[in-house]
Parts: C-alpha cells; structure tokens; sequence
C-alpha cells in the first residue's frame, strides 16, 4: 500500500472558483501561484513537492513547469514544454476552477477525487 502524502490547503491562501458568482476564495487569476500570493490546490501540492515560488508564479498547470511533480504531470517528449499535466490534474483544475460549486462542495469533492485517484491527502485548514 502507498504511503499517503498530506496536503495541507490554507484557506486563506486559496485560490478557487471563477471570478463572479458567490463561490470564488482568494484573489487574482487562479494558477498555481498568482501575483497576489495566493495559490489553486495543485500550486499546494507543487510546493509540497519542493517546488520554489519562482518556478510557480504565473504558470497555469503542472503541465506549464519544467518540473516533474509526482502524480500531476507526465514527460510529453517535446522539448519547450517537456511535461504536460496529467489527467488527475486536469480533473482538479475542472473542480477546482468551478464557478458553480460551493467552498464546502468543493472541498469535498477535491478530498474525493484525491483519495481515490492519487497518494495525496488534502486537508483544508484555516477559515477563509
């Protein structure tokens, strides 16, 4: 059995959601790490992963970074863009981007499909 990696997801730091509707947390555009420091559930993950702010900032997918980070992108064998995102993170990005889902539907649905698809745990902690 694998072990689990646990993610911890800081509210406040969140980025999630569209920019309208009554669903969004955070501020600025939703990547992995925006301008305004906030961070999608993949940018968590990434920085988990070892991955420095620099590397990050403004990159909308796992699959935009010259680096491999477990279970979120896949070498594509191309030379400027050498990983593409795999489906587990573009099955995040869809959820985690949603403008229709609530913070807690969210949540949990990003728990789930964690759980059942990777090694990761998410754990979202502190309020919004």
């Amino acid at each position: 059995m694998t072990e689990r990696i646990i993610i911890k997801i800081e509210r406040s730091k969140w980025r999630s959601g569209g920019y309208t509707g009554d669903h969004p947390s955070g501020e600025g555009d939703t990547c992995l790490l925006n301008r305004e420091g906030y961070m999608c559930c993949l940018g968590f993950i990434s920085k988990a992963n070892g991955l420095e702010d620099e590397v990050l900032l403004d990159k909308i997918s796992p699959g935009t970074i010259k680096h491999l980070v477990p279970e979120l992108n896949t070498p594509s064998g191309e030379i400027c863009l050498p990983f593409r995102s795999s489906r587990l993170a573009a099955k995040a990005m869809e959820l985690n981007d949603n403008e229709e889902i609530t913070r807690p539907g969210r949540e949990r649905a990003l728990a789930k499909l964690f759980e059942e698809e990777s090694s990761y745990t998410l754990e979202f902690i502190g309020e919004y």
